[in-house]
């Protein structure tokens, strides 16, 4: 799409590629095969059902020309019409409907040879007015199997500020149930002359919005766990477009956190007889990834208090890649260790590489193993 502004028009562009040939109109304006693209999933625009919505563009292999090669059906039989550059539009279901009306002859197939098989159109869809994630929509090409997209469309999850104030982040789950999972105060004069702040709610799980490295870079055995999922981009810019820092101290984020992943973290342990097991809480904290250093800093959190926080804040002073995570605590059990006995950890995370830093193996848990120190 080309923007994740909520409530902005947005151009989706999608592009289907054929492996057979497809035979569009002959001579007569008549189709002997129609072959109808169905595609599914663009749930949450605001943009109406309309079952002739115009494309704002559409191109396809190279014999086709300026000519746009897909439509709809004639209007009426009397006028025997194929309309092109128009897609049936569903809101509800967020289905786009169209029939190919131009000749496809992958490369390599049959005498008539082309270079490219593959048709872009691109709609226009309104974003829906509170914060939404991308959705994964499938594709149906006539009769043959329905088959994945790959990407994502249609994010409602950015907002842009020009003034201070307060903003609360919202998420709608499948259910319509609302959820505050991110809040950012910005004080009245921390903007650039002309500039704005871009707040975009992310995705955390994989494949969606974070990079690969982002991902790899996650300390050992911790998880993200925003509410619902959520990391959160923070970008200043001023009135050129560059990217700045805030002028002033005193704007601040907050962040929700999602219990259900914490209560687990810290690992389970059941008897011998496997009737019960008892789950350790992990710890929590808000990070902020650093580009410089390809690694996620910790800002606040992630200690023993934090197992009963709903939230965490730090101040902003300028652009960044925010998110909860979970900690898996070291063997925390009464404050020593938890039952296990089977790694060893440093007592102070923070002076971990410290060959000489004291560690527990086992002691003050209900392991067989002896105490070490």
């Amino acid at each position: 799409g080309s923007t994740r502004i909520q409530g902005a028009s947005n151009d989706v562009t999608l592009a289907v590629s054929f492996n057979g040939i497809i035979q569009g109109l002959n001579g007569q304006d008549q189709l002997n095969s129609p072959t109808v693209v169905t595609i599914t999933g663009l749930t949450g625009s605001q943009t109406p059902t309309n079952s002739a919505l115009s494309l704002q563009d559409c191109s396809g292999p190279p014999r086709w020309g300026a000519q746009c090669g897909v439509g709809l059906r004639p209007a009426s039989s009397a006028s025997g019409i194929w309309r092109r550059n128009v897609v049936d539009w569903n809101q509800e279901t967020g289905t786009l409907k169209f029939t190919v009306l131009n000749d496809i002859n992958p490369a390599g197939i049959g005498v008539d040879y082309q270079t490219s098989s593959t048709v872009y159109v691109t709609v226009r869809l309104t974003n829906r007015a509170v914060t939404q994630p991308a959705v994964t929509p499938t594709l149906q090409i006539c009769q043959q199997d329905v088959v994945d997209v790959s990407g994502h469309a249609l994010a409602s999850n950015q907002v842009e500020i020009s003034a201070g104030g307060v903003l609360e982040i919202h998420k709608v789950d499948g259910d319509a149930n609302t959820a505050v999972v991110a809040t950012l105060t910005l004080t009245g004069d921390s903007l650039p002359a002309g500039g704005k702040v871009v707040v975009e709610a992310l995705e955390t799980g994989p494949g969606w919005d974070l990079t690969g490295l982002q991902y790899g870079k996650v300390p050992y055995q911790s998880a993200f766990a925003g509410l619902e999922g959520t990391a959160m981009q923070i970008t200043v810019y001023d009135a050129s477009s560059e990217v700045v820092p805030l002028s002033e101290v005193g704007s601040s984020l907050t962040m929700q956190i999602e219990n259900s992943f914490l209560r687990l973290q810290g690992g389970c342990y059941t008897d011998d007889d496997k009737t019960i097991s008892v789950c350790v809480p992990g710890y929590s904290g808000l990070y902020e990834y650093s580009e410089a250093s390809e690694k996620w800093v910790l800002l606040s959190g992630a200690d023993f208090a934090s197992r009963s926080a709903a939230s965490f804040s730090t101040r902003l002073s300028g652009s960044g890649l925010f998110a909860v995570m979970t900690i898996a605590p070291c063997y925390d059990y009464e404050g020593q260790g938890k039952a296990g006995g089977d790694r060893v950890c440093a007592i102070d995370p923070e002076s971990s590489s410290d060959p000489s830093t004291p560690a527990l193996l086992g002691g003050g848990t209900m392991s067989k193993m002896p105490s070490v120190s």
